[in-house]
Parts: structure tokens; C-alpha cells; sequence
């Protein structure tokens, strides 16, 4: 394995806000004059759980996957859109496609490679006008599915991960706290300090877990088997218009598929 300097780097932050929260939960850092300065928001807790998550998972993962996973949070407050209205304006697409390429198969190809971009459907356009056969044709255009499938349930595994190590560092937390109280026993105005901790970092930790990294699991798993479901009614449309079959024959088997 190689030593990754940006890794490296991407720790330092990560482990301060560990060592931040974990120094103010034992007082030996005050934060705004007290670790916890409204009820329900304590800065040390918060801090030792992010810290401990964000180290953990930069430890496990590529730098660049933790970013591009991270970067995904925004689906927690959308919803896939593929729904059953999507599926048949990708059909009505499809059967537009055999129109064109009835016309002229390598310009029609070509064509749709331009137009379509990235898309997977722009893919395996370029394929079609770079003259692959039938047999080619699928074969490379399932092992794009499987691996775009598979990135993105990498992505989903992450935040499996993250939701792991979330109650795992409200322990953490937890622990810390209750050093606190066995060790300002005699010291009351400590013992409110080390509770809180304790008992807000195993909160931050089941809450960040429970509502947002495994619903973000959920999410991205759910979305990389409906865009799966997609990409693979296109190849079966585009593939039975290189095989001529009738568009009501495309349209009938492109329906049954997404039912």
C-alpha cells in the first residue's frame, strides 16, 4: 500500500476536533466559560462525535470517496425520481431512437453520442458508432452498470460505516464523562459537567446514526438499484433496435420490465 500524503493531511483536522471536544468535556479547555451552554447543545459532544467519525472513516476510506460520499448529503432532504411517469418518457426516448437510427444507423449513433454526453445511454451510443457487435455491445455496456452500481454502493457502505462508528464514539463520549464525575467526586459543580457529557454524546451518537447516516445508506442504495433498473431497460431497448424488432414489440417489453 502507498502512504497517502492527502490522508494524512484530511487526519489533522479530524483529530484535533476529537481532541477539542475530549480536552473541553474534561475541562481542561472552556469553551464560552462552560462545556455546555444551553440545554440541549453541548459543543464538546458534538465535537468528539464528528471528530471521531470523520478520523474513523478517513482511516478506512480513499480521501476522495469520503468527499464524494459526503458530498451526497443533499439527497437527505430529496427523494429519488424515478418513478413509473419517468420510466415511460425514457421509453418514449427509446422508441424516438429507433426512428433515427432506422434512418441512418452510424450518423443516428454518432448523433445521440454527442447529445447525451456522460449519460449511460450516451455510452452506449459511442459504442454502437464505434461498429462494436451485438455480443460486445452488452458485454461492455453491463460491465458500466455493474460498476456504476457498485461505486455507488460503495458510497452507501460509507455511511453504514459512519452510522457504526457514530454510537461507538458517543461511548467514547460517554466514558470520557464518566471520568470526569469519578474524578471531581467530592467537587459538585464537575459532576453536572461530566453527566452532560456522558449523556449527550451517546445522544448525538444514536441521533446522527438513527436519522441521518443510515437513512443516507438507505437512500443511496435505493438510488443506485433504481438508476440500475434504468440503465438496464435502455440497453434492452437500444439492443432490440440494432436487432430491428418493432417499436410496439420495444414499447410492450420496456413496460413489463419497470412494472
Amino acid at each position: 500500500m502507498k502512504f497517502s500524503t492527502t490522508t494524512f493531511l484530511y487526519l489533522i483536522p479530524a483529530l484535533a476536533l476529537l481532541l477539542f471536544g475530549s480536552f473541553a468535556a474534561t475541562s481542561s479547555l472552556r469553551l464560552f466559560g462552560a462545556p455546555t451552554f444551553i440545554n440541549v447543545l453541548n459543543i464538546p459532544s458534538l465535537t468528539i462525535i464528528i471528530g471521531g467519525v470523520l478520523l474513523h472513516i478517513l482511516v478506512a476510506y480513499p480521501t476522495h470517496e469520503v468527499w464524494r460520499a459526503l458530498s451526497k448529503l443533499s439527497m437527505l432532504f430529496s427523494h429519488n425520481k424515478m418513478d413509473k411517469t419517468e420510466f415511460e418518457k425514457e421509453i418514449t426516448n427509446i422508441i424516438g431512437w429507433q426512428r433515427e437510427i432506422r434512418k441512418n444507423k452510424l450518423a443516428a449513433a454518432t448523433s445521440l453520442s454527442n447529445d447525451l454526453g456522460d449519460r449511460f445511454e450516451g455510452y452506449v451510443f459511442t459504442l454502437i458508432a464505434t461498429n462494436y457487435n451485438m455480443e460486445e455491445l452488452k458485454t461492455l455496456a453491463e460491465t458500466r452498470i455493474a460498476s456504476n452500481y457498485q461505486k455507488k454502493i460503495r458510497e452507501s457502505q460509507l455511511y453504514a460505516t459512519m452510522g457504526n462508528a457514530s454510537p461507538a464514539f458517543g461511548m467514547f463520549g460517554t466514558l470520557l464523562g464518566l471520568i470526569v464525575m469519578l474524578q471531581n467526586f467530592q467537587d459538585t459543580s464537575q459532576l453536572g459537567v461530566g453527566l452532560g457529557v456522558a449523556l449527550m454524546t451517546t445522544l448525538y451518537g444514536l441521533m446522527l446514526a438513527q436519522l441521518f447516516f443510515y437513512p443516507m445508506e438507505k437512500k443511496i442504495k435505493n438510488a443506485a438499484g433504481k438508476e440500475a433498473q434504468r440503465e438496464q431497460m435502455i440497453l434492452g431497448g437500444i439492443l432490440y433496435i440494432m436487432q430491428d424488432k418493432p417499436a410496439m414489440y420495444i414499447k410492450d417489453y420496456l413496460t413489463a420490465s419497470t412494472e
